[in-house]
């Protein structure tokens, strides 16, 4: 905060790797300066990620200061963001996950000397990303220290940890995380309550398999400790979604039912609760995180990645490619695994004909190209799909078996 407060000062650089607390930290960055209104009129923050969505970031950042956009392209939406955050005096302005260099001025975020009372606080894996965006002041975040790591992972854990038989292995554990916080709160909140042979088990995977600071295995425990099938699976779902996405609970529970995944479920009233107490469980294991708004949950990068990795292998692979920036339909030798495809909001404008996948049950096409063609064939080898999500384009497209997507369309 002190950094904040110097004149010279309008760019902030905030480094580390994955899951070592950036994002907590400029959250609560942002929660001070909230609190403090003497300093900033108004405080804005926006997730930016590897593949940077400008539309979202100024849908994100106008959202909270309450700005209604007249122009529908990215440049003139910029500009009245721009001319927006021009009219305060003092303004901080929060991006986080920053991969590489962006122009602030195509969001429409004042900067320097074009408005020197508007200060950006930016987080990045790496210290050159700061570099080049022309940061003044850089902070690297490390690792926490043995102490403040059993201090974090014993209070996740809560008082069992101090039962004598449990405490000495609990205190390796917490060692074997790595002074990594995410990897911390995953393992304590998988761990808690558990018997002490859950605790050993835990710290022989941990010990034989992290080799250097890395969250992979303790993200894996996490998922391998969770209560049942149908929470491993809800998890893995949210695989299928761009990074930083809100991801809606109730789309989450349109899945579950589609899928038939619910189980001793009868009722819609009681599929809803049945998905509201899987989506409890899964952000107090610290694998989903809250989102902007109570119906929404996210999943942070770090664990996104963990999660793509265990749902591509196995009887149900996943094959997750959303967001990517994709121009073509991602070409596999075969795609007869594949019981998931996602490759929602890239810019494909042309589906593939003939695709044989007897198995897959989900298929996210929307936010590809609204022209998106697809050949008279395409469903065709997709006997047992039972989730289609495609926000509409279908009605565009005269090409594909409207019959079977109207049926997929309603789920």
């Amino acid at each position: 905060m002190e950094a904040l407060k110097d004149d010279q000062i309008n760019m902030i650089g905030i480094y580390g790797m994955g899951g070592v607390g950036k994002t907590t930290l400029v959250k609560e960055v942002a929660k001070q300066a909230e609190d403090h209104k003497d300093q900033f009129d108004e405080v804005v923050m926006a997730v930016v990620s590897q593949t940077p969505n400008f539309i979202k970031i100024q849908d994100e950042i106008a959202d909270k200061l309450g700005l209604n956009f007249v122009a529908k392209s990215e440049s003139g939406r910029a500009r009245e963001l721009y001319d927006r955050i021009m009219q305060k005096k003092r303004s901080l302005v929060i991006l986080d996950d920053i991969w590489e260099r962006v122009e602030l001025e195509a969001i429409g975020i004042p900067s320097g000397a074009n408005h020197k009372g508007c200060k950006i606080v930016l987080t990045s894996r790496k210290k050159d990303v700061c570099n080049r965006m022309g940061t003044q002041k850089d902070f690297s975040i490390k690792f926490l220290s043995e102490q403040e790591a059993w201090t974090l992972f014993s209070k996740m854990v809560g008082d069992s940890v101090d039962f004598p038989r449990l405490r000495s292995t609990a205190v390796e554990v917490a060692k074997e995380c790595g002074g990594l916080p995410l990897a911390i709160a995953v393992v304590a909140r998988a761990l808690r309550n558990k018997d002490l042979s859950f605790w050993h088990d835990a710290l022989n995977r941990l010990r034989k398999s992290i080799q250097e600071k890395d969250v992979s295995l303790a993200l894996e425990l996490s998922y391998t400790h969770l209560e049942s099938e149908e929470a491993k699976y809800f998890f893995l779902l949210c695989s299928l979604f761009p990074e930083d996405h809100s991801i809606a609970i109730e789309d989450l529970l349109k899945y579950g039912i589609g899928l038939g995944s619910f189980q001793d479920v009868d009722t819609v009233d009681e599929a809803i609760v049945r998905a509201n107490t899987l989506v409890y469980n899964l952000k107090y294991s610290c694998l989903l995180l809250e989102s902007h708004r109570e119906e929404y949950v996210r999943i942070h990068d770090v664990v996104r990645d963990i999660a793509i990795s265990i749902a591509s292998k196995g009887n149900r692979a996943f094959l997750a490619k959303a967001g990517l920036g994709l121009r073509e339909w991602p070409k596999k030798d075969t795609y007869e695994p594949y019981t998931a495809i996602s490759i929602m909001s890239n810019d494909i404008h042309e589906l593939p004909e003939g695709l044989e996948c007897p198995n897959l049950q989900i298929l996210f096409l929307d936010g590809n190209r609204p022209s998106l063609q697809f050949p008279e064939n395409f469903f065709l080898g997709m006997e047992n799909l039972k989730v289609l999500k495609m926000s509409g384009i279908a009605k565009r497209n005269g090409n594909a078996d409207s019959s079977k997507v109207i049926r997929f369309e309603k789920m």
